[in-house]
């Protein structure tokens, strides 16, 4: 079983600081053992010189040997061939002169050899006590080490914990937003295949919904244009008969167009949700537009709404053509429920649209709120009623169409004389067929 992440850093933490420690503790352990066997072989030097300068000057030759224990482990000697000295040990007469180290079977013997007098002068020290303080001394550094690396052990814990948690968090949030068994091939216990396994959930949940999605507005738009081509059909065929009243021809075209308008938000709404950015096409804008603004001319009229169209018939944009009918109408809607009476003003810019109207503007605290969802204030000057009611999810609507299509739609307020807005609509830059105006006549229409 492969390890956790977190076990992997606790290991590599404490791992790299037991190399530390140990480094650490094996270079003072090897530096006092040196420090210790340099102040040995200072002493016996010493000793051995200031013995020597002494028995020098009583006499030059050996007549007695010389035999001295300075303390415990401290020893000397002093003889020549003719006198021997007592109880000094016979390897050291096989020495040459200058310091010798031989390993006994508890301690290390130091030994100093120099000329003396006729004969030679021997000094030995005994390092059993020194070497076992030198034990007790590594023993310390090993249980130092011990705790130091146990206690690098909790610091690596906790500080893997604080750094793994919110991964940990991230998973179990994921694993909570969409429940569900395990892959056989994720199946893993570390945090990074808990992570991708909720991933792969999380994206199997998203991909079931958006296929649930998918098919509902599928099903919603077969449902839904069944009934509404009935009532297109039967207005036709009460148009065509002979009318008391010129109102209820007026009404019977009016149902038409609304019900055209309706299938084609069910045409816009199903396009949208079969794919993030729809099919694009080649088409004209002063046609979008035209078919856009067929519903809404008499509304707008009615409420006081100028159209003014200067978009040129050769001006064509690669678009969603659905998407941009959502957006085109969802302004003029706009513009009709809250800048009428007024003029509004429809251009084409290089990469784009422009809508502006002459209204009384947006104040500048309900700017920033204009796109969000069910955000709507009444202008003061528009009119008390509306017959396409006030939800306030029009523009919400238009915002949202722009992002799925990869477009930018922003508003300013005021454009002059503290009145005016402004809707700029921004299509995809990049595109080498991004709408441009044609020279000389830009193809202008007013619609009162």
């Amino acid at each position: 079983m492969r390890p956790s992440l977190a076990t992997r850093v606790i290991l590599a933490l404490t791992v790299l600081i037991m190399f530390a420690v140990g480094l650490v503790s094996l270079t003072a352990f090897y530096t006092h053992q040196r420090m210790e066997s340099r102040v040995i072989d200072t002493l016996l030097k010493t000793e051995a010189d200031r013995l020597v300068s002494r028995i020098a000057s009583v006499s030059p030759t050996w007549d007695v040997p010389f035999v001295r224990q300075f303390g415990p482990h401290l020893y000397a000697w002093g003889e020549s061939d003719q006198v021997r000295a007592p109880d000094m040990p016979d390897f050291l007469r096989a020495l040459p002169n200058g310091m010798h180290y031989i390993d006994g079977e508890h301690s290390t013997l130091h030994i100093k050899i120099v000329d003396a007098r006729d004969g030679r002068f021997y000094v030995m020290y005994d390092a059993v006590e020194t070497e076992a303080l030198t034990r007790e001394f590594g023993l310390s550094l090993l249980l130092i080490a011990l705790f130091f690396i146990l206690a690098s052990y909790a610091t690596a814990w906790k500080l893997a914990q604080w750094v793994v948690q919110p991964l940990q968090e991230v998973t179990d949030l994921l694993a909570r937003w969409a429940p569900g068994r395990p892959r056989k091939q994720d199946a893993r216990s570390d945090e990074r295949g808990r992570l991708t396994e909720a991933f792969n959930r999380m994206q199997d949940r998203i991909e079931r919904t958006i296929a649930d999605q998918k098919e509902f507005a599928a099903n919603f738009q077969h449902e839904v244009r069944t009934p509404l081509s009935i009532i297109r059909s039967d207005a036709e065929l009460l148009r065509r008969l002979p009318l008391d009243s010129p109102a209820r021809q007026h009404r019977l075209d009016r149902i038409i167009r609304c019900v055209d308008e309706l299938n084609d938000a069910l045409t816009s709404t199903y396009s949208l949700s079969q794919s993030d950015d729809g099919q694009r096409e080649t088409v004209s804008l002063q046609t979008i537009i035209q078919d856009a603004l067929s519903s809404l001319s008499e509304e707008a009229a009615r409420q006081g709404l100028t159209l003014h169209i200067e978009v040129d018939p050769a001006c064509h944009a690669t678009v969603n053509p659905h998407a941009l009918l959502t957006v085109v109408r969802n302004i003029v809607r706009n513009a009709i429920r809250h800048a009428a009476p007024a003029t509004l003003s429809i251009r084409a810019l290089p990469g784009g649209l422009s809508f502006t109207d002459d209204g009384p503007g947006i104040p500048a605290s309900e700017l920033p709120h204009i796109f969000d969802r069910y955000f709507s204030q009444r202008r003061k000057d528009a009119p008390a009623q509306s017959s396409f009611g006030d939800s306030g999810i029009g523009l919400a609507i238009a915002k949202q169409t722009c992002a799925l299509q990869g477009w930018q739609l922003e508003a300013h307020s005021p454009i002059r004389d503290q009145r005016g807005t402004a809707f700029t609509l921004t299509f995809d830059t990049t595109s080498p067929r991004a709408p441009q105006p044609a020279a000389g006549d830009t193809g202008s229409a007013t619609i009162t």
